[in-house]
């Protein structure tokens, strides 16, 4: 991709950002954008609302997120929505979209999208897993991997594909 194409990508995400910001929850901060070390050394703080590119070099937590999510670990104490890249990813409460990590997916509430890593867990999910071992406790979707549990299906574990509908 060329220069002009990177700065249209940002922008774009930068510009849903800010659209999407006004919807803040729990009267925390919003930021188009964050930049993290290691919380908390990061801009902004952790209870901050991101909307737009999140990097975690190598550690970042935000409360609510919506956007594009790069980096090694990351960790959003609320619910995101959107991308996320890098090795392991954390969802405290519900989310949507990609997830795309070499270890780990984890996202404590529901989740509607596509994960893909080594380990993929979900309280619900309502999609497709994709990985080594891949768990969550409800489901209205498909799993792929070596291991493959739902926790409350008539069948839990089965291994190469399961699914519930």
């Amino acid at each position: 991709m060329n220069k002009s194409l990177y700065a249209l990508v940002l922008g774009t995400l930068l510009s849903v950002g800010l659209v999407h910001g006004v919807e803040a929850q729990d009267n925390a901060g919003y930021s188009p954008f964050m930049l993290s070390f290691v919380d908390p050394i990061q801009v902004p703080p952790a209870d901050f609302y991101v909307g737009g590119l999140k990097l975690n070099l190598p550690y970042g937590r935000c409360h609510d997120f919506m956007g594009l999510d790069i980096g090694l670990f990351s960790y959003c104490t609320g619910n995101a929505e959107g991308l996320h890249m890098g090795a392991v990813t954390a969802i405290g409460g519900n989310g949507t979209g990609l997830m795309i990590n070499v270890l780990a997916n984890h996202v404590q509430g529901e989740y509607g999208g596509l994960q893909i890593g080594f380990l993929n867990h979900a309280n619900h999910l309502d999609g497709l897993q994709i990985g080594v071992v891949n768990i969550c406790n409800t489901a209205y979707g498909v799993q792929i991997g070596v291991v493959n549990v739902i926790k409350d299906n008539d069948l839990p574990f089965f291994p190469i594909i399961n699914g519930y509908f």
